[in-house]
């Protein structure tokens, strides 16, 4: 039977769940792969996860932007993301799902939300991966880049 999973859409700013997560970088039914074929790294899921459930953030530096590139904050200024930096200076001891997700603009899984939250330390922006559609378990996490900006700043 498939229950209703933690963190969804509408509790999600609020949740201490979500909150330990993204500061533990704990997130629970994913594994990444560093060999995928013709690809390098990729995502998978050992779970089921319902559409609108929340699957990780992004974990990473997020940079205002002129167009409505990839998500907008609370402000409705354009944001994108910024995955350059390896590892991430926050996390340096720690694999964080995110940066390693696969862009294909077709056939995409997850849909990128931003959302202000306290982390602990302050209330900043953070991009979570919502789930489009129910996502079957083994699947590949992907999602668009949108024009891939982020790999044009340097």
């Amino acid at each position: 039977t498939k229950s209703k999973p933690e963190g969804f859409t509408y509790d999600i700013a609020k949740s201490k769940h979500i909150r330990h997560y993204v500061s533990s970088q704990a997130w629970k039914g994913l594994v990444i792969c560093n060999n995928v074929e013709g690809k390098g790294r990729g995502v998978f899921i050992r779970r089921w996860f319902q559409k609108e459930e929340m699957v990780c953030d992004y974990h990473g530096m997020n940079i205002k932007v002129k167009a409505d590139i990839f998500c907008k904050n609370r402000w409705q200024e354009a944001l994108s993301i910024y995955a350059q930096t390896f590892p991430f200076p926050c996390h340096t001891d720690m694999e964080v799902f995110g940066r390693p997700l696969t862009h294909l603009s077709s056939r995409t899984n997850l849909q990128p939300q931003c959302f202000l939250m306290d982390t602990g330390q302050w209330p900043r922006d953070i991009v979570l991966f919502i789930a489009k559609k129910d996502i079957e378990e083994n699947a590949e996490l992907l999602f668009d880049y949108r024009h891939n900006l982020w790999l044009k700043i340097k």
